[in-house]
């Protein structure tokens, strides 16, 4: 009989065994939260002009472009905005979650000022205007008058009439600054130029814009410069027509207009947004000031592209001029209301 109890209580003693081990678990895995992938910069531009014009909206699509690369962001674009579109694209993007919008032109400069309290966490960036937020709003801007001077100066030197003429599109402060400018550097090759300027009002309408190039070729101009944007073309097509030279902007225009172009001024649009976005990006506290770039910035933000036409003599003495703008010794004067 104690036999069979203790075969009993040993096959019950077994039976538990495998039972405890049957029915253990192992100890559940620490949930590990999935790593989240870093944020990507989105950045988004508001243009008012076709990004095919060949100047200021080729330009500054060329730059966005090139942000995407420097700074792997996402980036879209709206261009040819009309001024009655300019609040609902800027909100678009904005709503959309874009860190960045960069709005590309001084005539947005209204648009960023209305909207930045509204969308704290989007940077808003305006080339040129006279008024910055600060904090998430800024103004980046070139020395307008330093920049078309040496430009102005080359056209002085190649003028054979003292008789320059201009063709300006809007008349927004930051264009008259730099026809100011370009003005003061033909008047400094020359006391004798004179520059004859004209406003259409107009970006994009060509024929009005070569109409106004032709008037002034009529009246004894031979050399014609423009801050017309897509509409400048115009200018350059009467320069062609009528055997003057021109002075392209935007970008190099020379292949618009071989036979004319002696050089092109352009704004290095590139390293002034970049910087705007490095601030934002690096947590910089952004002043409620304009930011200036000048011939004696750390960074090149303007140039000018001479062509063949102008002899060696006249670049290297251009070449002085600007060296002497860097250096203060040549202080264009800012002038920002038309005269």
């Amino acid at each position: 009989m104690k036999q069979k109890i203790l075969i009993l209580m040993t096959s019950l003693l077994i039976l538990a065994l495998i039972t405890t081990a049957c029915t253990s678990t192992t100890p559940a895995a620490t949930s590990v939260p999935a790593a989240t992938e870093p944020h990507r910069l989105r950045v988004a531009m508001v243009l008012p002009c076709p990004i095919s014009d060949q100047s200021w909206c080729s330009l500054g699509k060329a730059a966005l472009d090139q942000i995407a690369v420097d700074f792997k962001a996402e980036t879209a674009y709206q261009d040819s905005v009309k001024e009655t579109d300019y609040v609902e694209a800027f909100r678009d993007f904005a709503s959309q979650g874009f860190d960045v919008v960069i709005g590309h032109g001084e005539e947005f400069l209204p648009t960023s000022l209305a909207l930045h309290a509204e969308f704290p966490n989007t940077l808003f960036v305006n080339p040129g205007g006279s008024e910055s937020a600060g904090v998430n709003m800024i103004a980046v801007r070139t020395n307008e008058a330093q920049a078309a001077f040496v430009p102005g100066y080359i056209a002085g030197r190649m003028t054979k009439t003292h008789r320059i003429g201009v063709v300006g599109g809007l008349d927004l402060p930051g264009i008259i600054a730099q026809i100011e400018g370009f003005r003061q550097g033909a008047e400094y090759a020359d006391p004798l130029n004179k520059v004859v300027i004209v406003y259409t009002g107009d970006g994009e309408d060509v024929s009005k814009a070569k109409e106004a190039a032709l008037a002034q070729i009529d009246a004894g101009a031979d050399v014609v410069f423009h801050i017309a944007d897509a509409a400048g073309i115009g200018v350059l097509e009467a320069a062609t027509e009528r055997g003057v030279y021109a002075v392209g902007f935007g970008q190099d225009q020379s292949s618009l207009a071989p036979k004319a172009v002696i050089t092109s001024l352009a704004t290095l649009l590139i390293p002034l947004y970049e910087s705007a976005i490095s601030l934002w990006v690096n947590k910089t506290p952004i002043k409620p000031e304009v930011y200036f770039f000048g011939w004696d910035s750390p960074f090149p933000v303007m140039a000018h592209y001479d062509t063949a036409l102008v002899p060696a003599d006249i670049l290297k003495d251009a070449a002085d001029v600007e060296k002497m703008i860097a250096d203060g010794k040549i202080v264009p004067e800012i002038i920002t209301t038309k005269p």
